[in-house]
């Protein structure tokens, strides 16, 4: 379980919670940081640029949200310099967190929790000529959403002669013992 403040799990079991979200993607030399609140939102020296419904996730996790492996994240109605500008980076490989923070009963905002921490895949920009709209489209994977994927490569002669056919390095591994003990004795 995360770290969370007393604060924002009192908010999390209050009937009534408020609570947004705040997106960074790291570029080059530069952060985009927005959130889904209508009004612009500043934690610490931080402030996140307020884009309200315009901004929506789909995500792969638990029903509370608390564990994502793969991110979309959609900004509709987007303006000219957010096109220059995921026309001008190279999103690919940049980090993308997506923190949740909730708001007491006066409106004070409570210590935000990571959500999601990952790498972008990439962003699909789709224009519409017919209403003039226009759709900025990020996706992102965890760093362990293949954790548990079975790679194509094994350490074994036929799999190495798929991709090297002169290579004999693995001829005699299955001759040896199976559990190799490295640096000891």
């Amino acid at each position: 379980m995360r770290n969370l403040t007393a604060g924002t799990l009192a908010e999390m079991d209050a009937p009534q919670q408020r609570h947004i979200h705040l997106l960074d993607i790291a570029l080059d030399g530069q952060t985009i940081s927005i959130t889904d609140d209508f009004t612009d939102v500043v934690i610490g020296l931080k402030t996140y640029t307020a884009t309200g419904h315009l901004l929506q996730f789909d995500h792969d996790g638990d029903a509370d949200g608390m564990q994502i492996n793969a991110l979309t994240v959609t900004l509709s109605g987007v303006d000219q310099s957010m096109i220059a500008s995921a026309l001008q980076y190279d999103f690919l490989g940049r980090r993308l967190t997506l923190l949740r923070t909730y708001f007491d009963e006066n409106g004070v905002i409570q210590a935000p929790f990571m959500l999601f921490d990952g790498r972008c895949d990439g962003p699909a920009i789709e224009e519409s000529p017919d209403d003039g709209s226009c759709t900025v489209q990020v996706k992102a994977s965890s760093h362990f959403v293949d954790f548990e994927r079975v790679r194509s490569r094994l350490t074994n002669l036929e799999s190495q002669q798929q991709w090297f056919p002169s290579d004999k390095g693995f001829e005699f591994v299955a001759a040896q013992p199976q559990d190799i003990q490295w640096g000891g004795a």
